[in-house]
């Protein structure tokens, strides 16, 4: 279908979809006098490219687990301490809790 066609179909079709609506666009009676694409959403109505801004990524930091952590993530072990309380106390997440304390032999969490 080419442009005209467009142009047409919609000059015959005036109204919108829901009685008494306006069209979804704004200026699409004006829009279709221009001659830029409606269809390609990286065109503006002066027919500029909009260029997407890119997110900066941020990078997981690693952190080793010292001796004291070792020992401390023992003790709650043999406590019972609930994860979710471990976590927030050592400032880690419960994934990496667990891994550790799988990787070591021990138990983890109140629920065992």
């Amino acid at each position: 279908m080419d442009r005209e066609q467009r142009v047409r179909k919609f000059t015959l079709d005036k109204e919108s979809p829901i009685q008494g609506e306006e069209p979804q666009h704004p200026a699409w009676s004006e829009c279709l006098t221009h001659s830029h694409d409606h269809f390609n959403p990286a065109t503006d109505h002066a027919g500029e490219h909009q260029v997407a801004k890119k997110t900066k990524k941020t990078k997981s930091k690693r952190k080793e687990y010292t001796k004291d952590d070792i020992k401390l993530l023992k003790a709650h072990s043999k406590a019972r301490t609930p994860v979710a309380k471990l976590s927030k106390l050592m400032k880690r997440s419960e994934g990496s809790l667990r891994q550790k304390a799988g990787s070591l032999g021990i138990g983890l969490g109140h629920q065992r």
